[in-house]
């Protein structure tokens, strides 16, 4: 996640690999700028630089406790379908990062809502974009109808 956003800054101020090198040390903190000063000089493309953040920071039990999350995250009673699939989305990226769409579909059609899941089995989306546009509509019917018989 942090690694991301860097890299979202760095290309928003049109840095080289060779300045996101030279400016990693600013942005780091505590045992991850310690790292960082420990292996500095072996540390000679920004690439590397990147393979070895993960190596050293990316561990097993996150991505075993994304998924664990993921195994039995739910829609929320008023949470919108946008949060929902966003989550998904985030903790199956940090889970598992080569995750197939059909896997996110799984983890998508069995967490969201009982009402909004009865109308999608008729037709199960094939993306997830296509869930996204399916669920969001219907729960848009589904706030119609309740709006206009009250």
């Amino acid at each position: 996640d942090w690694l991301q956003h860097y890299e979202r800054v760095a290309r928003h101020n049109g840095w080289t690999p060779e300045k996101c090198l030279q400016n990693i040390y600013f942005s780091l903190k505590g045992t991850a700028r310690y790292w960082l000063e420990n292996h500095e000089d072996s540390l000679t493309s920004w690439e590397l630089c990147k393979q070895e953040l993960k190596k050293t920071f990316t561990t097993q039990y996150r991505r075993e406790r994304a998924e664990d999350i993921l195994r039995t995250r739910t829609q929320g009673p008023n949470e919108s379908i946008t949060s929902f699939v966003e989550d998904v989305l985030r903790l199956s990226a940090r889970a598992d990062p080569q995750a197939t769409e059909e896997k996110k579909l799984r983890h998508l059609m069995r967490g969201v809502k009982s009402e909004i899941f009865c109308v999608l089995i008729r037709n199960p989306p094939t993306t997830v974009d296509k869930f996204d546009t399916e669920a969001t509509n219907m729960k848009r019917a589904l706030l119609a109808r309740a709006r206009h018989y009250q």
